[in-house]
């Protein structure tokens, strides 16, 4: 009787009706007041996802497809873009770009020399220059006082003590022998240019006896026909430009070039023995002629010679 009470239908019905609490179908488990078991187990049912997972899925691998295709595509753009192409001569990179104050000279073949000019100015010869840095202008009192203040090197003869004349700043410094130029140019990281380098950059590469043409022109030089007393103010004439656009290497002050004098290959002269421990000086001063002023002309000056209208300007190797 004990055993048919315990079994009785009411008894069965309100345990299978009252279960322990509400199942879990999203993790396909099942709970009752007798046990549990996993739903998923016994009839193979995978977990119920929640609505809208599978769309998300999809959505995130679509971006990230979509992504990848942007990458793999700019980068195929990328490898196939042809480089940029600059135009000759001109400064469009780093190894291109001049100091301040200087132009970059592109290197080239030319003529140097001349038939129509004195003695050791022939014969018209072909040479070929490497690029270089050249200043613009020549080298200033302004710019050489902040060498001899850091130096405390020797100051041009026409100084007072180590001040340059009032009203001078602007203008080349002038009364200086070679090694004082020299030295200046090394301090300032440049050098003294070669004899091939100041001739290219002020007739370039058709033969041009001046540095604005084959003519002389009037007012175009600072030399002994503009009837003046001192060197002018650098740049004080941009007419007289060269082809690269370099100023005053026509008269004003006549410049110091790096390199002994020697008599050009195919010159049928003999040098002077004392001729040849003696700079190349170019360019022509205020108190040159006109014929003395070309891009040619060479004169040669023992390197400790110092004179108001003897000046220099420097150039910069291209490594």
């Amino acid at each position: 009787q004990q055993q048919t009470q315990n079994s009785s239908p009411e008894r069965y019905k309100e345990e299978v009706d009252t279960p322990s609490k509400a199942p879990d179908y999203t993790t396909g488990s099942v709970s009752f007041q007798s046990g549990s078991f996993n739903t998923s187990t016994l009839f193979n049912i995978p977990p119920i996802e929640p609505p809208g997972t599978k769309l998300k899925n999809a959505y995130l691998i679509m971006i990230g497809v979509m992504i990848g295709i942007f990458l793999v595509g700019s980068g195929i753009i990328l490898f196939l873009k042809p480089p940029e192409k600059s135009s000759p001569g001109s400064a469009t990179n780093a190894k291109t770009t001049p100091p301040s104050g200087m132009v970059y000279i592109e290197g080239g073949t030319f003529k140097m020399g001349d038939d129509r000019g004195e003695s050791f100015d022939a014969p018209s010869h072909e040479v070929t220059v490497k690029p270089f840095f050249i200043d613009k202008m020549e080298v200033t009192n302004q710019d050489y006082k902040k060498f001899i203040d850091e130096t405390n090197s020797s100051p041009p003869q026409n100084w007072k003590g180590y001040q340059f004349p009032p009203g001078t700043d602007l203008k080349p410094v002038t009364g200086i022998d070679w090694q004082q130029a020299a030295s200046y140019a090394k301090w300032a990281g440049k050098r003294l240019p070669t004899e091939i380098e100041w001739e290219y950059a002020a007739r370039g590469k058709d033969g041009r006896a001046y540095p604005w043409g084959d003519d002389w022109k009037e007012g175009a030089a600072v030399s002994k026909e503009l009837k003046v007393d001192n060197p002018m103010p650098k740049g004080s004439i941009p007419t007289g430009a060269s082809p690269f656009g370099i100023l005053d290497m026509s008269g004003n002050v006549s410049e110091w070039t790096a390199d002994n004098f020697t008599l050009y290959e195919g010159n049928k002269g003999k040098l002077d023995q004392k001729l040849k421990s003696m700079k190349v000086v170019r360019g022509g001063s205020y108190k040159s002629e006109k014929k003395f002023v070309t891009t040619y002309s060479r004169i040669p000056l023992d390197p400790l010679f110092k004179d108001p209208s003897l000046g220099f300007r420097c150039v910069k190797s291209i490594e």
